[in-house]
């Protein structure tokens, strides 16, 4: 294709009037287009470049402000994309986006109807239309479906992260705003300045923090003169009326009268969707209003006229404060003033709500209740103790009235006049003075206390390390922390909690390996009590328990339930292949959110068993078998003496030597079943050796007797049911190792269950 023919000519017109555009001459490239467009019916020209070039002219008119002139090239666009939906779909995006631009939502909308709905483009208009109308949940499931959604989106489009955070901030979650803002937002997308600055408005409004305000005003200032705001169409006038709207908070009078001005005369007759026409009007009438413009404000609420409000009402309260009511009401004076709660109910609200700092909410429930810019309290001898709003950059020849309180305090508003100020309850005030003194002194001697409670903490804690390092001898200054839950001091298991105690300070997810009933699942709820600081309730899945088909899904929720902290997955040999691979799969990748803890069984050797080995071999923890560490029956014993309700002592000599002889095949949960059986038969009294027999002397005759009755087959086919339910009782319902303590095989073991009927017998957790 030579460099003459009409495909070639008009894509660089194309090229050429988007660089006029882009560098802010749009008027420059209309005609270059219109040239173009006249080489259409010369010779071929590829569809793409026809829909394009219509497109290209539809944006320079929009940048001037020519609301029909961009209307007309896009419903020629439209028509040059016939029945390709690629490009037809976008072309309607944007015209939904202008219709949305000059503030008709019904014709936005019908520019969308039902076509092109699984797209991008389409789908970030309709998103745009219900966030306009104020329906937030439609909206929120709109910019889901965008993410997943084909196509590109159009040059009118803000990122979809962006529409996310402002809705964010319209439903009252500044703390998601503010983690979209901080996860994706760019300096390059101007849209992203705009965000920031209704996030930091709404917080400012909100809390009448002073440092919000002068943020905002900051993001407002760029926002105003950067090089963004000129390119995209209605955010200049946007970025003033917002920084006007600020100056003003901060008492800066005259210079937000300025900028109101400047905002009203780049205010045309389209404007960004996401802060329409009408959002701005209202921020300049409430300017001009507070400023003593009347004129102006006349002009502003002429412009206003009769449009639709839907749901920018709402927003604007949740931007503008009190402060909003009235601004664009026919008399702005009176309902600024009339509309106002002078019986103090909303400072006494105020204070309830700020119980943290009830200086600061007093004052903030008082400037809200009076109309004042901001408010300062000062101590007799001129000491500041508290400061909110605008009252922070105000010069001592600012409007502002005082108010004497008991004990010659004072209180300063700023932005007001005493006419404003009629009616206002003084002695109330100075009652509502005293509460919050009182509650601010409840706080500083509750921090006091909660101090005094952290140090004797800390101070218990190294007392306890001084213990373990007394314990444990010249290792523990090398060795990992300590882990008072864990009964014992022999080498065995002191080894296994010095390297816990190494891999607690590293953020490795953990093995904690060991026979069954050996204590993994306690060692792992010492971990988490360990990391979380308390001893709260530890998040526990028993994957033995979990049926395989929902086995990803509980999985998740347990991660969930932990919110970023330690949870434990016990029996991890019994994750089917699908869950372990997404769970190691999780924790390589580092996508984790918490630390996860896995128990499990180091006789199992299965594909699943060996893979978390591999995995997680840099956090494995080896935990001792008790026939390994039988120095530590005596710790044991009082441990788990505890567990079942009895005192170390009310185990006496006797009684302990019949326990050391015992051997221990299940383990500490054994020894946790004996002693359990044991107190149970020894009432309130001491464990003696009677107390410790598999049965009572009288049990051999009892069971006698009733097999007699039952006769022989069935008598011994109930003594086989019995002794399989024992073996896994003495092994924490490990069927592997109930075999092996029966002496059979494991595949024997499972026959016998099955001939016996005794699918009823399950695992232990």
């Amino acid at each position: 294709m030579s460099m003459g023919t009409p495909s070639v000519r008009v894509e660089r017109a194309i090229r050429e009037a988007r660089e006029a555009r882009t560098s802010g001459e749009p008027a420059e490239a209309l005609p270059r287009l219109a040239a173009a467009v006249a080489l259409v019916g010369s010779g071929p020209v590829r569809r793409e470049l026809v829909v394009g070039l219509h497109r290209e002219r539809a944006l320079c008119s929009l940048d001037l402000q020519d609301a029909s002139g961009a209307r007309a090239a896009l419903v020629t666009a439209l028509e040059a994309a016939g029945p390709e939906p690629g490009m037809a779909d976008l072309v309607r995006a944007m015209l939904a986006t202008l219709e949305l631009m000059a503030g008709d939502a019904r014709r936005a909308q019908s520019q969308l109807g039902e076509r092109g709905r699984d797209r991008r483009a389409s789908l970030v208009a309709q998103a745009r239309v219900h966030l306009h109308q104020g329906a937030t949940a439609l909206a929120e499931a709109t910019l889901q479906a965008c993410e997943r959604a084909p196509g590109g989106g159009s040059e009118l489009d803000p990122p979809t992260a962006a529409l996310r955070a402002l809705l964010a901030v319209w439903e009252g979650r500044p703390e998601q705003a503010r983690v979209l803002y901080d996860g994706v937002g760019t300096a390059e997308n101007p849209h992203w300045d705009l965000v920031r600055t209704l996030l930091l408005r709404s917080l400012w409004v909100r809390t009448g923090d002073a440092r919000y305000l002068r943020l905002a005003i900051g993001s407002a200032e760029q926002l105003r003169f950067g090089a963004g705001a000129q390119a995209v169409p209605g955010l200049k006038a946007a970025a003033a009326g917002h920084h006007a709207f600020l100056l003003l908070g901060s008492g800066e009078v005259s210079l937000a009268l300025e900028a109101a001005d400047e905002s009203f005369g780049a205010l045309g007759l389209l404007s960004l969707p996401e802060w329409p026409r009408l959002a701005v009007l209202h921020d300049l009438a409430l300017v001009y209003r507070d400023g003593d413009r009347p004129e102006r404000w006349q002009r502003v609420l002429d412009a206003v006229g009769d449009a639709p409000r839907a749901a920018w009402p709402e927003r604007m309260r949740l931007m503008s404060g009190p402060r909003a009511q009235g601004a664009l009401e026919a008399n702005p004076y009176a309902a600024g003033v009339q509309g106002r709660e002078h019986s103090l109910a909303r400072v006494g609200l105020a204070l309830l709500e700020g119980r943290t700092a009830p200086e600061a909410a007093l004052l903030r429930g008082l400037a809200e209740a009076v109309g004042a810019h901001g408010a300062q309290w000062r101590q007799a001898d001129g000491h500041e103790v508290a400061c909110v709003g605008s009252a922070w950059s105000a010069d001592e020849h600012s409007s502002r009235v005082r108010l004497a309180l008991p004990g010659e305090e004072t209180l300063w508003l700023h932005g007001t006049t005493e006419s404003q100020l009629s009616g206002l309850d003084l002695d109330h005030l100075a009652r509502l003075a005293a509460a919050a003194r009182g509650l601010a002194g409840d706080r500083a001697r509750e921090a006091s206390l909660r101090g005094a409670v952290e140090r004797a903490e800390g101070a218990r804690r190294e007392a306890t390390d001084a213990l373990e390092r007394t314990r444990r001898g010249a290792t523990a200054a090398v060795a990992g922390g300590s882990f008072p839950q864990i009964a014992g001091r022999s080498e065995a298991i002191r080894a296994a909690l010095d390297k816990l105690g190494m891999l607690a300070k590293t953020p490795l997810s953990l093995l904690i390996e060991g026979p069954p009933g050996s204590g993994r699942r306690h060692l792992a709820r010492a971990f988490h009590a360990w990391d979380s600081g308390s001893p709260e309730r530890c998040p526990v899945l028993d994957m033995a328990l979990v049926p395989p088909t929902t086995m990803v899904d509980t999985l998740r929720r347990l991660e969930t339930e932990a919110a970023g902290g330690v949870f434990v997955i016990a029996n991890g040999e019994h994750l089917t292949p699908e869950a372990a691979s997404e769970l190691i799969a999780r924790i390589e990748s580092g996508s984790v959110r918490g630390r996860a803890v896995v128990t499990l069984d180091d006789s199992e050797r299965s594909p699943v068993a060996d893979a978390l080995r591999r995995s997680l071999a840099a956090g494995r923890v080896k935990l001792p078998a008790l026939d390994t560490r039988l120095e530590d029956l005596p710790q044991l014993i009082d441990a788990v003496a505890a567990q079942v309700g009895k005192r170390p002592e009310q185990i006496g000599t006797a009684a302990r030597a019949v326990l050391a002889r015992r051997a221990w095949p299940g383990h500490i949960a054994e020894l946790r079943s004996v002693l359990a059986s044991a107190a149970v038969r020894a009432g309130k009294g001491a464990i003696l050796p009677e107390h410790l027999e598999a049965a009572r002397p009288d049990a051999r005759e009892t069971n006698l007797s009733e097999s007699l009755d039952l006769g022989y087959h069935d008598a011994i086919r109930g003594f086989r049911r019995e002794l399989l339910r024992h073996a896994l009782e003495m092994t924490a319902g490990n069927r592997t190792h109930a075999a092996e303590l029966l002496g059979v095989q494991r595949t024997y073991f499972m026959r016998l269950i099955r001939e016996l009927g005794a699918d009823d017998i399950r695992p232990q957790a």
